[in-house]
């Protein structure tokens, strides 16, 4: 009998310790993994910032000094109203005035226009921060070498004009207002519809509906399915069936 409880004993002491050997092993990889994933978002975040800033070779077309005896910044809207009608020809002026009266546009807007059809800056090449910092001198003799003409400048490329600023066909110009906008613009359209259906339903299941329908318990199934299932995966599921499978309705092509 002794025996037989000594066995039993032993048995269940190398089951635990198998089991306690197994958890310290999971544990284990599962603090590498956390700390690979912290690592990995370190590493992120410096090459995002790394490449935010940095020099910037500039080749203007046009010098704007030879279009103001002010610096473009310092001027206000009808100073660069000006310098637009002197520079540009008529009818690029009326295709402007016909898009957007130029009086009706912002200062920043003529500001750009200015930029894009007159001075027309073409970065020629950049360098990131790190190498902006440790490797200065060889920059600007490089620059010198090979740009003669063009300007070096030290560009912070993540600031509020590029959150503020709209989209435009030159890359140093373009900003993210109008995704920015879309996606705030998305998100309430999809609250004021999604929030009253998710609180009705969740209050109608809770309090007054009948487990023992058909319908009820489809509902539930569904509901269990859509907290089961990360929401990128209906994301792909409906940018396949209404994007892409119902493109011609969708797109608006039926109307055309």
């Amino acid at each position: 009998m002794k025996s037989s409880l000594h066995s039993q004993d032993s048995a269940e002491s190398r089951y635990l310790s198998h089991r306690h050997q197994v958890g310290r092993l999971w544990k284990s990889l599962f603090l590498f993994s956390t700390l690979v994933g912290i690592i990995t978002l370190a590493v992120l975040l410096l090459t995002i910032f790394n490449q935010s800033m940095g020099y910037v070779a500039i080749q203007n077309k046009v010098d704007p000094v030879t279009l103001s005896d002010k610096s473009l910044e310092q001027l206000d809207q009808t100073e660069l109203i000006n310098i637009l009608e002197k520079n540009l020809s008529i009818a690029r002026i009326r295709q402007l005035e016909a898009e957007q009266p130029l009086a009706e546009r912002s200062r920043e807007e003529i500001y750009n226009i200015v930029l894009d059809r007159i001075v027309d800056p073409v970065i020629v090449s950049t360098w990131n921060l790190s190498d902006s910092i440790f490797k200065k001198n060889a920059i600007f003799a490089e620059v010198s070498r090979e740009f003669p003409t063009a300007k070096v400048e030290f560009k912070v490329w993540l600031n509020w004009r590029f959150i503020s600023q709209a989209m435009s066909s030159r890359a140093e110009l373009a900003g993210v207002r109008s995704a920015l906008i879309g996606s705030l613009q998305l998100i309430l359209f999809t609250i004021l519809i999604a929030f009253p259906i998710g609180v009705g339903a969740a209050i109608y299941l809770e309090e007054y509906a009948n487990h023992t329908s058909r319908l009820n318990r489809l509902i539930q199934t569904n509901i269990d399915n859509l907290a089961g299932v990360p929401s990128i995966v209906y994301g792909i599921l409906g940018l396949a069936i209404f994007v892409r499978g119902m493109a011609p309705i969708t797109s608006g092509q039926f109307l055309v």
